[in-house]
């Protein structure tokens, strides 16, 4: 029997992230925090998928229910899962569909014939890892995913939101990695996994596509950044895998470096606004030390 394995931390973005829009609108939070998935939005996802997936059963793919069960076992989950196979769709690729009482996990592309047993037990580790994050803490960082998300559908949306909700996204994909290293143990299924999902390949070879990660991030600090919406890149997802299953000290800097960047005036996201504006309120303070700057005019000018 698998022993249960140290669950990774939250990643500091999605702590930080959620401290803030606690204090943000303590009012919106509260009411997310009230809202719960009710049986009927339970029973239309599942009928959903009964429409538009083929249901797997334990009988017919023993090894993925094996390789779903075995993740389970080890991160500690125990909600039923049920496996699907995507109609039509023949890109490698798996999602799930979460609710509060069962993981449905769906997945797209042959598999049957693609993955290996170790790369197919990261990937549904991986997606598990979804599952987990969104379980932590009381449920917060799914409120956290909630709030932004409803707030990012809003037609008059600040683009520090949506930034917001990039850089999460980002971040939780990395977390999910990380989920799936330590479902395995395995840096070379973890990076084959990924290389075959996002390129289709049937043969890979781990070290050779870490090599050529790291071709791409010795450029200069601030020119490799994530351009991605939903996914980092493969090549970032790779490097940090391998510096978290390293330990590599400096994983959290390059991983800012990787997913963030520098800063740009027209992408800051929330966190970014509030240390700006602290900086920028810090610096009229110093400024305007000198009694004889302390006219009517300048204080005014400096509150506007």
């Amino acid at each position: 029997m698998p022993s249960v394995v140290d669950i990774p931390k939250p990643l500091p973005y999605h702590d930080a992230i959620r401290d803030l829009l606690k204090k943000i609108d303590a009012n919106v939070w509260n009411w997310f925090g009230q809202q719960q998935t009710y049986a009927a939005a339970q029973e239309a996802v599942k009928f959903d998928l009964l429409k538009s997936t083929y249901r797997l059963s334990p009988q017919s793919h023993p090894t993925f229910y094996a390789a779903a069960a075995d993740g389970a076992e080890k991160l500690g989950i125990t909600a039923p899962i049920t496996l699907y196979q995507a109609q039509a769709d023949t890109l490698l690729n798996a999602f799930i569909a979460l609710g509060d009482d069962e993981i449905h996990i769906v997945f797209s592309g042959d598999m049957d014939n693609r993955l290996s047993d170790v790369e197919l037990r990261a990937l549904l580790g991986h997606e598990l890892g979804h599952h987990l994050l969104r379980t932590l803490d009381n449920g917060e960082h799914l409120r956290t995913w909630d709030v932004l998300r409803a707030t990012c559908l809003e037609p008059q949306v600040h683009p520090a939101f949506m930034q917001s909700f990039r850089k999460l996204s980002l971040y939780t994909e990395i977390y999910c990695d990380q989920v799936a290293l330590k479902v395995v143990d395995d840096l070379d299924a973890v990076v084959s996994m990924l290389v075959k999902l996002v390129t289709g390949i049937k043969k890979v070879v781990p070290a050779e596509f870490l090599k050529q990660a790291h071709e791409v991030l010795v450029r200069p600090k601030g020119e490799v950044v994530s351009e991605g919406i939903t996914h980092p890149e493969a090549y970032i997802r790779a490097a940090a895998a391998q510096l978290f299953h390293k330990q590599d000290p400096q994983y959290s800097t390059s991983l800012t470096s990787w997913i963030e960047g520098p800063w740009e005036s027209a992408n800051l996201d929330l966190l970014q606004q509030c240390d700006l504006s602290q900086a920028t309120r810090e610096l009229i303070r110093q400024v305007l030390q000198p009694r004889a700057l302390q006219s009517d005019l300048l204080l005014s000018h400096a509150r506007l």
